[in-house]
């Protein structure tokens, strides 16, 4: 059954190696979500292990940024879990098309994945513990449409220049939500 997340939390992790940008976990259990750890890792396999710590303590599905390094942080999660536990997004590819129909459908994985955000959080169907580099991270976010009038959320780079960060928290938490969407039990295909 599709969104069968009953019991189950979603760890959202944004991943990052190196530099400025830091490595974000999110997990959102019961429609409640929290930021566990916003840190700087060198190491990809020091992000494997911590993803594999926090599924073992939450029993949770994980959703993260496959975009760049996270690629092999996706491999090297292949070969410990069942493919259907672990939810791969690359912010550039195709979205996934959770929403039904739309007057302006996202331009991308990411659009679709900050789109489905807003309409929960509108919808206020949750609790979000926030703090102030939350807070500034998801309000440097805006929604603009490509020249076919698909919508598209603001680059990253220019999120960076206003914020002087990475929106990594955002980017964490949206992933989390994003994950319990498209979590399907019985899904084989990874990507």
């Amino acid at each position: 059954p599709r969104n069968d997340t009953r019991g189950r939390a979603v760890l959202g992790v944004d991943i990052s190696r190196g530099g400025e940008d830091q490595t974000c976990f999110t997990l959102l259990k019961d429609n409640n979500a929290q930021i566990l750890e916003t840190t700087h890792y060198n190491r990809l396999t020091d992000i494997h292990d911590r993803i594999l710590m926090y599924r073992t303590v939450h029993n949770c599905i994980v959703c993260l940024d496959d975009t760049g390094v996270g690629g092999g942080v996706t491999d090297m999660l292949l070969r410990k879990l069942p493919a259907q536990e672990i939810i791969p997004i690359n912010f550039a590819s195709s979205p996934r098309n959770i929403f039904r129909s739309s007057i302006c459908p996202p331009a991308n994985a990411r659009a679709e994945m900050y789109l489905h955000l807003c309409k929960i959080i509108k919808e206020a169907k949750v609790a979000i513990k926030t703090d102030r580099l939350l807070l500034q991270e998801l309000l440097s976010v805006n929604l603009t449409y490509d020249s076919s009038g698909k919508s598209l959320i603001s680059p990253k780079d220019d999120i960076k220049k206003k914020l002087g960060r990475s929106p990594d928290r955002a980017d964490s938490l949206a992933l989390a939500f994003y994950g319990k969407a498209l979590y399907r039990p019985d899904r084989f295909k990874l990507r």
